[in-house]
């Protein structure tokens, strides 16, 4: 587990000129002092006084003068960071090359710096421009100590510094289970550095709108990853999209001086003397392989485009043929609308239905019926459902006892059903000159016969169809005076009403009661209105069929 006590505090000198560093209440004479005190820091900071970086027309030969020069807070800032880099840079425990790391940390203090004062809507005045020079060149500090507190880690060392900033930090979090951003704030907070650096640090990740600070850092990070990066072209992608003042006519003059102004101050910081960098060649590279994935991509859109018409072309023929489908299955549903004994309604969830309902008239005046509910849904439960359907209205057509059709429709069905697809079937006859009911149920919910005073429920005889082979079903006889028969499918029972709850069976066969003295076909409209009514969703097929007794 990482631990920050593990990173020694700086050396009593340089601990004593960071606490003066962020004392609000100095005394310049006495800073001075200390500052000459340490002959290295102190020649490093007349360095850069006297470099290009200020270009001052007199020399400034003295700390005071230098102070006075420059201003208490610059001078300030420009110590601290000498002294945090001192403190870091002699450190032991570190056997990996740091240049790469002072040199991002010195473009970033410089482009921050830059960044700070190209967009701000008003004077930068020089302890801000410092300010923001300081906090870029600390912004990755916690990158160094991460190392330092798991110098196991170090081979990782150069992979992160050549990745994007987006990229590091998903990377730091994956091998340290943490990153630079919250080692960094805790390290500055340790060392008693201005809040103001420690939060414009803290967010220069996902700068906030109303922190300023932290925006210069988030597009000073992304110049260095345009600098030194192994996707430069992503680099300049986030620089325009993160501000809109410099376009890419201006940019070559930002940085230009973002070259000169590193390199006149890279000596001061130990990091040589750097070379000017072509910048031509390197915006040519990125905008070269900005303009390539954008033409990729828009092959890549023209493609898809392509794609989605081809798409919609093929999901227009296929609900073409699923209409016709749909007329097909319909046209395997007697039609009831001009029967006075018979009604029935069959509304699928989707295009082709599971559920089914038949029935046909024989020559002595009697019906036979059936309704059924196909395992699963879509074009599979649509195929299985004609053939049972199918089945059906084959056999009782040449076999006259029900149970002897069930039986047989079972054993075809188990035979040749797939993926463990079964029905659920109800089949009867009714004798309109006896007035007797005829009825097996197999597997499916109760059909239900309501009289005057009466309503009985007729339980499933056994399994559903193709679930038991060689299974024989039991028959219910009885007779239907003044009675109506009620045969449909759970859709309806478990469908959903607007208050979220199950209309239930109960509900529904009040439904039934409330309407059973309409005229047959117009109780079916009442409770489709009552339906249409009172339900929010239904996820299955919903089918009813009705049958009523001679008077």
């Amino acid at each position: 587990m990482l631990n920050l006590e593990d990173i020694p505090l700086p050396s009593e000198n340089h601990m004593a000129l960071i606490k003066l560093c962020t004392s609000s209440d100095i005394d310049v004479d006495r800073f001075a002092a200390a500052i000459e005190a340490n002959a290295i820091i102190s020649s490093r900071l007349l360095a850069m006084v006297n470099s290009a970086y200020y270009n001052f027309s007199q020399p400034i030969a003295t700390i005071h003068h230098a102070v006075v020069a420059l201003g208490l807070t610059t001078v300030q800032n420009i110590v601290l960071c000498f002294a945090i880099k001192d403190s870091l840079q002699d450190e032991s425990q570190l056997s990996i090359d740091t240049y790469p790391f002072w040199r991002d940390a010195l473009f970033r203090a410089v482009a921050a710096k830059l960044w700070m004062q190209t967009l701000s809507s008003k004077d930068v005045s020089r302890d801000d421009a410092s300010t923001a020079f300081t906090c870029g060149l600390l912004a990755d500090i916690g990158l160094l100590a991460l190392f330092l507190m798991a110098p196991d880690k170090q081979e990782r060392w150069l992979p992160l510094i050549a990745n994007t900033p987006d990229n590091r930090l998903k990377l730091e979090r994956d091998i340290f289970a943490t990153d630079h951003v919250a080692i960094g704030t805790l390290l500055l907070e340790r060392w008693h550095l201005p809040a103001n650096f420690s939060q414009a640090i803290a967010y220069h990740h996902d700068a906030k709108p109303d922190a300023q600070l932290s925006t210069y850092l988030a597009l000073a990070d992304w110049t260095v990853a345009l600098l030194h990066s192994c996707d430069k072209a992503l680099a300049l992608k986030n620089i325009y999209s993160m501000q809109n003042t410099i376009d890419e006519d201006s940019m070559d003059d930002f940085f230009n001086k973002l070259s000169e102004q590193v390199v006149s101050i890279s000596e001061t910081l130990d990091l040589g003397k750097m070379s000017s960098l072509d910048f031509n060649q390197l915006y040519q590279q990125a905008n070269i392989k900005l303009a390539q994935d954008n033409l990729s991509y828009q092959e890549l859109t023209w493609k898809l485009q392509e794609a989605l018409k081809e798409r919609d072309r093929l999901a227009l023929k296929l609900d073409q043929e699923l209409e016709v489908a749909r007329e097909i299955q319909k046209s395997m549903q007697s039609d009831t609308s001009y029967r006075q004994r018979v009604a029935a309604i069959n509304i699928p969830a989707k295009k082709l239905s599971g559920d089914f309902f038949d029935y046909y008239d024989h020559h002595n005046g009697s019906i036979t019926f059936c309704l059924g509910d196909v395992s699963g849904k879509g074009t599979h439960a649509a195929l299985v459902m004609a053939k049972t359907i199918s089945l059906y209205r084959c056999l009782s057509k040449v076999e006259p006892n029900i149970q002897r059709v069930v039986d047989l429709m079972n054993d075809e069905i188990y035979e040749t059903s797939i993926r463990g697809m079964f029905v659920t079937f109800i089949a009867g006859r009714l004798d309109t000159k006896t007035q007797t009911l005829e009825l097996v149920n197999a597997g499916h919910i109760p059909a239900l016969k309501v009289g005057e005073n009466s309503i009985e429920q007729i339980e499933a005889h056994g399994p559903p169809l193709g679930v038991v082979d060689g299974y024989h079903f039991d028959v219910y006889r009885n007779d239907f005076k003044q009675r109506r028969l009620y045969l449909y499918t759970d859709g309806i029972t478990e469908s959903r009403k607007k208050d979220g709850t199950e209309l239930g069976t109960k509900e529904f066969i009040q439904w039934i009661v409330q309407s059973r003295h309409l005229p047959l076909h117009e109780q079916l409209d009442f409770l489709q209105s009552r339906f249409e009514n009172d339900i929010e969703e239904w996820q299955d097929d919903l089918t009813l069929m009705m049958l009523a007794s001679c008077d």
